[in-house]
């Protein structure tokens, strides 16, 4: 609802800037992407913008969100976990900001998520249903999308919660390890797929953990492929290619800076790492800046590039074109310092085609794509 009165005070008075409130791009990553999303099947969010540009969380589409109720639970729980017994205003804002951290540390909690997660909620209103039905039915607000994904978007992930708890995955907890965290992607605010236990002999025969340089790595490339960056954003550009152009990526450049701290095993195209890309020197909230090479500099300014263009036009564009998505050749833009290429069989990479079948709106992406020639 914030950013939505933001959008509309860029409406009202952008042009005095000498802006143009008909040309406005949204984008985001993580959770900002998810943000995106939410604005994409939001009616109180229809003509203020006009491009979407969704980096690294494309799941939204395609999982269940929470409901208000649902959500108000978990806050009541959370205020209660901070010592507030009575919820009075007064009381909530005698609560601390020590407080709130104390009851909801990372710590206690995978993935890099909190005990008590609250999020983007079905409210009725500003988000009316479900988004995946919505993107099916071409229910939206219909914008040309960017779409994509971090080769190794898990190790980040992994790392938090190495760092946070100093456990590391080992060889002999391999299993377990991947069956607790799917376990814990059930509630997660942005993941939120269901992988029974049943699944694990063939979620292990497709990742056996010899195949990896550690387990951890493994652990990574097998959550990254289930969840939110992978599977479900896939999912979510079938959804949207079959009403509107979606240009979907993958970046990969394993040896970039890292800014936050060492994990045991390498973080090489993670979660968050392509940010620097397009904010030199990014470094997030507690991380160390650092220079990109020669070589990562220019595919940084590629890559803004394609991101202006598309703001500009709609369409990325660039040196090697950028081709609308085809889900039968599901086909990506791959950004590497050895040039960007377009490269068909994203999900055979992923094994997307096994974990799609966790996803109830599978079906529905999976069907031909109506004739249209938008973005080609």
């Amino acid at each position: 609802m914030d950013m939505q009165a933001a959008l509309r005070w860029v409406r009202a008075n952008i042009a005095g800037f000498g802006g143009d409130p008909g040309n406005v791009t949204l984008f985001g990553e993580s959770s900002g992407a998810d943000a995106v999303l939410a604005h994409l099947v939001s009616p109180a969010a229809a003509g203020l913008f006009h491009k979407a540009i969704v980096q690294s969380c494309g799941a939204e589409g395609v999982i269940e969100l929470p409901t208000l109720d649902e959500t108000a639970a978990v806050g009541a729980a959370l205020i209660a976990a901070a010592g507030c017994d009575e919820h009075t205003a007064e009381n909530l804002r005698a609560l601390t900001t020590a407080q709130l951290i104390a009851a909801n540390g990372m710590a206690t909690a995978p993935l890099g998520a909190t005990p008590y997660q609250i999020g983007i909620v079905i409210d009725g209103e500003i988000l009316p249903e479900q988004p995946g039905p919505l993107l099916a039915e071409g229910r939206f607000n219909q914008v040309p999308v960017i779409n994509g994904t971090n080769r190794d978007e898990f190790t980040w992930f992994l790392g938090l919660l190495e760092l946070a708890t100093g456990q590391v995955v080992t060889a002999d907890v391999y299993s377990e390890s991947i069956a607790a965290l799917l376990a814990a992607f059930r509630h997660h605010a942005l993941v939120g797929v269901d992988v029974p236990a049943s699944a694990m002999p063939a979620i292990l025969d497709r990742y056996p953990v010899t195949d990896y340089p550690s387990p951890s790595e493994a652990v990574s490339t097998a959550l990254g492929d289930c969840g939110a960056i992978s599977a479900g954003g896939r999912l979510t550009s079938r959804l949207l290619r079959r009403h509107v152009p979606v240009y979907a990526y993958e970046w990969d450049v394993p040896d970039s800076p890292v800014a936050w701290p060492s994990a045991s095993f390498p973080y090489k195209s993670g979660h968050a790492q392509e940010l620097q890309y397009l904010f030199p020197r990014f470094a997030g909230g507690c991380g160390a800046p650092a220079d990109l090479s020669p070589d990562q500099a220019r595919l940084a300014e590629q890559m803004v590039a394609y991101w202006t263009a598309f703001a500009r036009t709609g369409s990325p564009g660039g040196l090697s074109q950028w081709m609308v998505y085809d889900a039968d050749a599901d086909n990506v833009m791959e950004l590497t310092v050895d040039g960007p290429r377009m490269r068909d069989g994203f999900g055979a990479r992923h094994h997307s085609d096994f974990w799609d079948q966790f996803y109830p709106l599978a079906a529905v992406a999976a069907e031909p794509t109506p004739a249209t020639d938008e973005g080609a």
